[in-house]
Order: C-alpha cells, then sequence, then structure tokens
C-alpha cells in the first residue's frame, strides 16, 4: 500500500528505473553496476523497490561478498572489530547506583546467579559467540538480519531466517510483514515461506529479533550496505584485473620480428614448426588455429609488409592503481575505514580515539548491545524468570571488542592511567584483552607463592625500601604492599605504604 502511494506520486517505475540504471552491456553479471538516477536518493523511494526487487538486490550484493576480495576484507573488518572473540554481559543490581563500595563488596543474590546460568547455558546451546560475528556479517551484507526464537524445555533455541523466505501474502503484508495499522515501526506478523512450499507460516512478532539496517524506522525492510556502492566495487574489481594482465602482456612480449623477404606461408610455417601444440577452433569459420601460449621473453614473428601496433606498450600499467585508489575511497567512506584497511595493510598511523572508525565501530556496538538486551530478557523470560521485576532490579553492563587506537605499548599506557585516574578498572582493562580479571589476579598470586629467590615479579617497578634494589622478591627482604605499586616496604628508612 505504502509502495502503491509513493508511485502515484512520483509516476515512477522503480522496475524501469533499476533496468536505466544498470549498465546492460549482454553480461548478466553487469545488472545494478551504473550510475543511479538522482531521483534514486529521495526518501520515498525506500518504498518502492518490490519484494521481488529487493530480493534480486540482495542476490547480486551476496555474489560479491563471497568473490570481491575488498568486500569480504570489509565483511573481516566488522566482525572483528565489532564482535571479536566475544561480548561479555555483567547482571549488577540497578538500586547501586554509583556507590562503589556496594559493588565491590555485595555478592551476586540468587537471582543474578540464576539468571547468568540461563545466559550460559543459552549463549553455549546457541554458540552465541560465532552467531553474533555471522550476525553482523548478515546484517550488512542483507541489510536485515533475521532470528527466531524457540521455546523448549531446557532451553531457547536461536536461528536465522533466510530474508527471501519472508514472503508476501497478500497487499496487508507486501513485504512478508504485517505491521500494526496505527504505528509503521511496530511489526505484528511475519510470513515464512521456504523454498517449495505454497503456504506462508505466521510468525508471531515476540518470536522474532529483526535488525533492520540503512533505511528510516517506517522503512518495512532494510537494504544491504554494499548497494550503495556496488558499482565502486566493479569498477574496483576490472581496474585490478585490467591493471594486472596489461602487466602481465607487457612483461610477456620481447619485440615483433619482421621478416622482410619471407612470405606469410612461410612464417606461419615457421610459425607452426615452433609451436607448443596449442590450438583452437574458430567458431565462425571453422578453421584450426595454431597458436602459442605468450610467456616471458616471446618474440612475435610477422611477414614482410605487415605492422604490428601495441596500443598497451603506452600504457602505463601502474596509472591503473590511481584509479583504484579513488574507487577505494568511495567504499572505505561507505563503510567509515581507513582506505588502507580495505587491502589489509597495517595502517601507518594508530587510530585517535575521536577517530570517525572508531566512533562508528561504537555506535555499531551499541546497536547490537540493543539487540542482545532485547534477546537476553526474552530468554530469561523463557526461563523462568519474571522480567519485567528484572528489568527493574537489574541492568546489564556489556563489555565487548574496542578497537585499539594506538600502538600495543600506547594502547598499555592509555589503560594504565586511565586506572590511575578512576576512569577504567582492572576488570576492564582485563576484559578488554578477553582475560578474566578473577582468573588473572589468582594466577598472580599463586605466582608469588611460588617466587624464586632472586626472580623478579611481574609488576615490580621498584621497592620502596633503600637496602634493597630494584626488582628484589618478598625473599630478599621486603613484605609485599597492597597498595599495587608493585613495590616493596623492607629495609632501612623506608616509608610505610599507604592502603
Amino acid at each position: 500500500m505504502l509502495r502503491d502511494a509513493a508511485r502515484s506520486m512520483c509516476s515512477v517505475d522503480s522496475s524501469k528505473e533499476m533496468s536505466e540504471a544498470a549498465e546492460m552491456n549482454g553480461d548478466p553479471a553487469e545488472n545494478f553496476d551504473g550510475w543511479l538516477p538522482l531521483n534514486l536518493g529521495q526518501t520515498s523511494r525506500y518504498y518502492m523497490y518490490t519484494l521481488q526487487e529487493l530480493d534480486t538486490l540482495r542476490s547480486t550484493v551476496r555474489t560479491v561478498c563471497d568473490t570481491n576480495e575488498v568486500a569480504k576484507n570489509v565483511k573481516n573488518h566488522y566482525r572483528n572489530f565489532i564482535v571479536g572473540k566475544a561480548i561479555a554481559i555483567d547482571i549488577v543490581p540497578a538500586d547501586f547506583g554509583e556507590d562503589p563500595q556496594k559493588l565491590a563488596t555485595t555478592k551476586k543474590d540468587a537471582k543474578t546467579r540464576k539468571m547468568l546460568e540461563n545466559w550460559k547455558l543459552f549463549t553455549t546451546t546457541n554458540n552465541f559467540d560465532a552467531r553474533c560475528r555471522d550476525w553482523i556479517n548478515r546484517a550488512h551484507r542483507d541489510g536485515e538480519c533475521i532470528q527466531r526464537i524457540f521455546k523448549q524445555p531446557a532451553c531457547p533455541i536461536l536461528r536465522f531466517i533466510d530474508p527471501m523466505y519472508i514472503r508476501s501474502p497478500g497487499v496487508e503484508a507486501e513485504y512478508g510483514i504485517l505491521y500494526d495499522p496505527k504505528d509503521a515501526e511496530t511489526p505484528k506478523t511475519f510470513y515464512y515461506q521456504p523454498e517449495g512450499a505454497t503456504d506462508f507460516k505466521p510468525i508471531k512478532a515476540e518470536e522474532i529479533f529483526f535488525d533492520k539496517r540503512n533505511v528510516d524506522f517506517g522503512a518495512p525492510r532494510g537494504i544491504s550496505s554494499y548497494w550503495a556502492i556496488l558499482s565502486n566495487l566493479r569498477r574496483l574489481e576490472k581496474v585490478l584485473v585490467n591493471s594486472s594482465v596489461l602487466a602481465a602482456v607487457q612483461a610477456a612480449i620481447t619485440m615483433v620480428r619482421k621478416h622482410q623477404n619471407a612470405t606469410a606461408a612461410k612464417v606461419q610455417k615457421m610459425v607452426n614448426n615452433g609451436s607448443d601444440g596449442v590450438s583452437r577452433t574458430d567458431p565462425t569459420s571453422g578453421r584450426t588455429v595454431v597458436g602459442k601460449r605468450v610467456r616471458p621473453g616471446t618474440i612475435l614473428d610477422a611477414p614482410a609488409g605487415t605492422d604490428y601496433e601495441f596500443p598497451s606498450h603506452g600504457v602505463n600499467a601502474a596509472a591503473f592503481m590511481d584509479i583504484a585508489a579513488h574507487e577505494m575511497a568511495h567504499v572505505a567512506a561507505n563503510f567509515v575505514l581507513p582506505k588502507s584497511w580495505l587491502l589489509a595493510e597495517e595502517p601507518t598511523e594508530p587510530l585517535s580515539p575521536g577517530s570517525p572508525t572508531v566512533a562508528n565501530f561504537e555506535t555499531e556496538q551499541e546497536i547490537m548491545f540493543e539487540q542482545i538486551h532485547t534477546i537476553f530478557w526474552t530468554v530469561q523470560g523463557m526461563m523462568g524468570v519474571n522480567v519485567e521485576q528484572g528489568m527493574k532490579n537489574y541492568d546489564l553492563l556489556f563489555n565487548g571488542k574496542r578497537l585499539a587506537v594506538g600502538k600495543a605499548l600506547d594502547e598499555a599506557r592509555v589503560d594504565e592511567i586511565l586506572q590511575k585516574i578512576g576512569a577504567q578498572g582492572p576488570q576492564t582493562t582485563a576484559a578488554k584483552h578477553g582475560n578474566n580479571y578473577a582468573q588473572e589476579r589468582a594466577g598472580t598470586i599463586k605466582h608469588r607463592l611460588t617466587v624464586q629467590p632472586g626472580e623478579v615479579m611481574p609488576g615490580d617497578a621498584g621497592n620502596t625500601g633503600d637496602s634493597t634494589p630494584d626488582g628484589s622478591s618478598k625473599k630478599d627482604g621486603g613484605s609485599r604492599v597492597a597498595s599495587g605499586d608493585g613495590g616493596n616496604n623492607g629495609g632501612a628508612g623506608a616509608k610505610k605504604a599507604t592502603v
């Protein structure tokens, strides 16, 4: 209905417009590989894609993402820096506010432990960390990620639904989704029709987690993040292939040798005698043409009166890379990535904390955290927890991958400074590196118990005693302080450590 209204206002046929936008040169792979008409950017255009057009668009993008090295690299960066190895969730009482003493001394109550046990069982059963990485890939590749949760006796099961199977059973659910007639942003029912099925299966919206990208809230379906730069990716691929082939041909042919007194037949006979057996059949004449592979150092023989020109010799293959750089700039801007990252190069300069790339990944993480927040409480409800009371009494703390803003040593120094000023706790630092703080601390304590004479302990930056050298162990006479400064307070003239 929305699409019909938009068509009547614009009087434009979207299928015709998409066809005109394509480079239709006879190659099916070139569909949707051209400059889009200017009016395609109107907001109302989001609703003028039919369900079939969205399927075609999605299929085209999937092919590119599977075959284009730059597109695959973008997927890897988003997967690695938004999800990383895992996303950790902690549950804290909501009424503790900013009282660190309460948070530090209060043990987790039975409800908290129950919810953590439920979540651990759910994430293990559904391989949730790997699912999140696939989630990010699907959301940007397809423009939407649809997951359905199934209530099971032991543990809920979460499964992806391919967007192409959310189909339209009629005008009211034109895009496979029936929305609240009074609220265009609230879906009521999803209609599922797998391949080969004739019936549509209605699924309640409460069972679906719908991550929709690159469109307004009121748009019924999402659009791929790669759609805007699909033509750039295709041109970039052509430029890279052409530059490689051109350079290979230029390097292969040494010279053209002209025979001033030989006839064409004699030259051909000589070429045939030196042929390596390569032949092909001309589809027009049916004649068998004997050829020779062009290898480095190849010399081409030409009869008298025949001139051969090689336009490629006047072209600098390296100049193609300048064109490729322009295309990569468009792709990089679309995904808010440094251009060098598209080819997986090591960044020459570390990213600054205010970098658009850092801000973009933080925003992407927050989008995912909001969705996981919904999944978390849905799971708890299915496993017997009172969700209303739980959401009122507890807050969720998320900890995911952090994008480094400098070299490893610089990042460690930043963490140290943040801890000193109280802006970051050691638990957060450990989690950022994928470690469990309690486990690491226990390992350090265990190591101190087994320290050998003269062994330098980790973190021993110095001692407060005058009679002991820096890095000495407890067995050398100093007693370990509790302030965390890593030194000893034993020896003559030592000052008492402040705890």
